[in-house]
């Protein structure tokens, strides 16, 4: 039986919280650069003379309660956010779940899963916006599938085959 060695073990525990970290940047990034047109907005409108500002003070007060009642709306449990908010945090989940190791199965060799997209030759049915081709099927040129797991060990691969 084979172990993995306990350095191995922290690097992998390093490079998973290396990844998650890079992970709750780049949300953070992302949120943050939506906030702060708005914010950069809000100092615009203070370098204004204060008859441009009467001009401008409902637009900006506007977007700030917008947004404030936007997020209340999602300051509930997730299974009670609407369907394209839960989209949206599954993108963020799918990430993170990519980011953790999955231990190999086979052989017990020590490696790890690591998640690997490639392209789909053909789904069967419909697909909206492409049209089928006479049997029914739609070429799948653009199309990705995850996940593919391969161990970075010994080279093992779990194909998915979807559900």
């Amino acid at each position: 039986m084979v172990y993995v060695s306990e350095n191995r073990r922290l690097a992998l525990t390093r490079t998973v919280l290396d990844a998650l970290g890079s992970l709750e940047h780049e949300q953070w990034a992302e949120w943050s650069k939506a906030l702060s047109v708005q914010l950069r907005e809000i100092l615009n409108y203070f370098k204004l003379s204060t008859a441009e500002r009467v001009e401008h003070e409902s637009y900006i007060v506007d977007s700030i309660k917008t947004r404030l009642e936007r997020w209340e709306g999602y300051w509930k449990p997730y299974s009670e956010l609407p369907d394209d908010v839960q989209l949206y945090d599954l993108y963020w989940a799918e990430k993170v779940l990519d980011a953790v190791p999955i231990k190999c199965p086979v052989w017990q060799c020590g490696g790890f899963m690591r998640s690997v997209e490639r392209k789909v030759k053909w789904v069967i049915g419909n697909v909206a916006g492409v049209p089928p081709t006479a049997d029914g099927d739609v070429p799948a040129d653009d199309l990705w599938q995850v996940p593919d797991l391969v161990c970075d060990n010994c080279g093992a691969v779990y194909k998915f085959s979807g559900f």
